[in-house]
């Protein structure tokens, strides 16, 4: 009886186009020499190739609103001393490098061509196969991938970027390379990150991002700008507001920036309007058809104080339909109950007797 012959099957195929992907990567990244410092590369410095590679703390773009909160609680307290106001600055986490080389302007046309590295097709072949291979492989085939910051691409751009940072002005020449990436679909939080450390003509490239009708790209550069605390970018973002373009990155990055914004408040009680009258159960969610974070909205609200007085009526009917005290604990009910409070202490005595947690100063 012949024997049946057995093929290496999908498994097989897998683990094979991944490792080949592997091994293309570590041949094309590898192939040319570069500027070489305290005997090391200026990849060896800038790149990881750790398979566990976290380049941001989400602390540093996805608890924004944990910043705001605590300064909305802190706007109630006494001014704090000089060494604790210190040490609540130090508080918000850091990208910046333990240890850096002395880069000069030899690493410029380096960077540039890292940053402009993108997802191939192989990368995007990877991403597909990973699920289907073994541990081990799937561990270090994900620097191949087409993962953002963490993929093949990714890890390049955060490598330009760490250099860039390093270099700060003294790469100011490379804006005029880097600046048509942010235009498209290219606006990597890297690349925007990079821009606002290269110069007043890189933070004016980001700046101008945030009139794009591209709302990643908006996003992306309002992130960026308000992790540096731009303050060049305040009027560009006064804009999107009054535009309507009031997500969470906008709104995070003004609050980073400067929250005392007297001038968010009319447009954020026409958008905060909208979304009340679309009701939902879910009181401070995202309404299909409104560009607003209502949570956002309503924290930067608060920080305006007295001076957002006109958004008191609003804010109150959104607190009408929290579910009551008996209900137990609720999140947007102690939010928008601390709001109040913060505009106007006289109208937040007229709200229902605080449930459970209403009046914590933790974040809901």
């Amino acid at each position: 009886m012949a024997r049946r012959r057995r093929g290496i099957g999908r498994w097989g195929v897998a683990v094979l186009v991944v490792l080949i992907g592997v091994l293309v990567g570590l041949l094309l990244e590898r192939s040319e020499p570069e500027p070489r410092y305290a005997g090391r590369s200026l990849s060896q410095w800038l790149h990881s190739e750790d398979p566990d590679f976290v380049w941001i703390p989400n602390d540093l773009y996805g608890h924004i609103h944990d910043e705001l909160w605590e300064k909305l609680v802190a706007q109630s307290k006494p001014v704090p001393t000089a060494p604790e106001a210190s040490q609540a600055t130090a508080a918000r986490p850091s990208l910046a490098r333990q240890d850096q080389p002395s880069l000069g302007p030899e690493a410029i046309p380096w960077l540039v061509k890292w940053m402009h590295r993108r997802p191939t097709e192989l990368d995007h072949t990877v991403s597909r196969l990973l699920p289907h291979v073994p541990d081990l492989i799937r561990r270090w085939g994900v620097r191949f991938d087409d993962s953002p910051w963490t993929g093949r691409a990714g890890r390049w751009q955060v490598a330009a970027c760490e250099g860039f940072q390093i270099l700060g002005p003294r790469a100011s020449n490379a804006v005029p390379a880097l600046a048509p990436l942010m235009a498209g679909d290219g606006a990597e939080l890297p690349l925007a990150l990079a821009l606002t450390r290269l110069g007043t003509a890189g933070v004016s490239v980001v700046v101008h991002a945030l009139d794009s009708t591209n709302a990643p790209a908006r996003d992306t550069a309002a992130l960026a700008l308000g992790m540096g605390e731009n303050s060049e970018a305040l009027p560009a973002l006064l804009r999107c507001v009054e535009r309507g373009q009031a997500g969470y990155h906008v709104l995070g990055a003004i609050g980073r920036i400067e929250p005392n914004q007297p001038a968010v408040v009319a447009p954020l009680v026409r958008l905060m309007e909208r979304v009340a009258a679309i009701p939902s159960p879910d009181v401070l969610g995202v309404r299909a058809g409104v560009e607003l974070d209502p949570m956002m909205a309503a924290l930067l609200l608060g920080l305006q104080g007295s001076r957002a007085s006109n958004a008191l009526p609003v804010l109150m009917l959104l607190h009408s339909r929290c579910p009551g005290r008996d209900s137990g604990p609720n999140p947007d009910r102690r939010l928008l109950r601390r709001v109040i409070q913060s505009i106007d202490p006289a109208t937040a005595a007229h709200l229902p007797a605080a449930g459970n947690l209403d009046d914590s100063e933790d974040w809901p």
